[in-house]
């Protein structure tokens, strides 16, 4: 984990992060990405796959609402970019 790929990670999400912060966020991932790999480890043989976190056969849906939609000036209000202030504008990911 290097500070590349927290710097990509800053672009990817539109923040930016105080070098410590980054610092920070690095030793963090880390860890997780460690966390992970011990998991790795772990036997599994004979162990089900969990299909649903409720421990049900099925899955449990809550029940549709109708609600009113969200006005379109308050959807566009945190776009960092808009078209004809009617669209977002998103960024090409390469």
């Amino acid at each position: 984990m290097d500070e590349n790929v927290i710097l990509h990670l800053e672009k990817l999400s539109r923040l930016e992060f105080t070098p410590e912060a980054r610092a920070a966020m690095q030793t963090d991932l880390a860890a997780i990405l460690k966390m992970v790999e011990r998991l790795q480890e772990v036997d599994v043989t004979g162990v089900q796959p969990l299909v649903y976190m409720n421990g049900s056969d099925e899955n449990t849906l809550r029940t549709d609402e109708i609600t009113p939609p969200l006005a379109r000036n308050t959807a566009l209000a945190n776009a960092p970019k808009t078209y004809d202030d009617a669209f977002f504008v998103v960024p090409k990911m390469k």
